[in-house]
């Protein structure tokens, strides 16, 4: 992929994909974690079912989450934090959804989770704040 703010890696078959624009921090939630490049493993648990509310998220192969770290502002209101991180978030996550559409993956945005469990579990400080999750995964055969 020619945007370098993505990392690309392949495995068993299924392209990966992380944006690593800052902030917002992502973390990838997969089954069996992928050592490349810049990733670290955080978690060695798998946590996709706390990744949103529907069935479908425990079962994706890549579950992102968003996080921004609002102790890397240098000003700004708490509303502003939240506006700049949302506004962010939603660009990294339409370069996703396009990825996805042009390699033929399925990917859906979640806000409906319970932020402050998967934060807990993720062990994220508390500047540290969830916007969103995204799933990415093949699309559902008919």
């Amino acid at each position: 992929m020619a945007d370098s703010k993505f990392i690309t890696w392949e495995k068993d078959g299924f392209l990966g994909i992380l944006s690593l624009n800052n902030p917002p921090e992502n973390y990838l939630v997969i089954p069996d974690f992928v050592e490349i490049q810049q990733l670290k493993e955080w978690l060695s648990d798998d946590i996709r079912a706390l990744t949103g509310r529907q069935a479908f998220v425990k079962e994706a192969p890549i579950n992102l989450v968003y996080v921004s770290d609002y102790a890397k502002f240098e000003k700004g209101t708490e509303e502003d934090k939240l506006v700049y991180s949302a506004a962010d978030t939603g660009f990294i996550s339409q370069n996703v959804y396009l990825y996805c559409a042009s390699e033929g993956l399925a990917t859906v945005v979640r806000v409906g989770m319970d932020k402050p469990a998967l934060a807990k579990t993720m062990k994220l400080r508390p500047e540290q704040k969830i916007i969103l999750a995204q799933s990415v995964g093949y699309p559902r055969k008919k």
